[in-house]
């Protein structure tokens, strides 16, 4: 099982969610992610990866590193421009 961390622009994106039932949603995308490190799309930067979260407008970026995975931030997708996965 992979560490979490989250980078402070992560939290104030989860606190600044909407509704409980989103930042919820978000959570358990990143509990699946701690499971499964290599769960979200490759992106052009190299060792960030994306999570389109199921169910919502939301999508969590983050970086692979060795033993963990870094939380970098969370867009709401309506306002962030299309994903650009690799």
């Amino acid at each position: 099982m992979a560490s979490i961390t989250w980078t402070l622009r992560a939290v104030d994106d989860l606190i600044d969610m909407g509704s409980a039932r989103e930042r919820a949603a978000v959570k358990r995308a990143v509990d699946r992610l701690a499971r499964f490190p290599d769960y979200g799309m490759p992106t052009d930067e190299p060792d960030v990866r994306v999570i389109v979260v199921p169910r919502s407008h939301y999508r969590v970026v983050y970086r692979r590193l060795p033993t963990a995975a870094e939380i970098l931030r969370i867009e709401d997708a309506r306002r962030s421009g299309p994903l650009r996965p690799r």
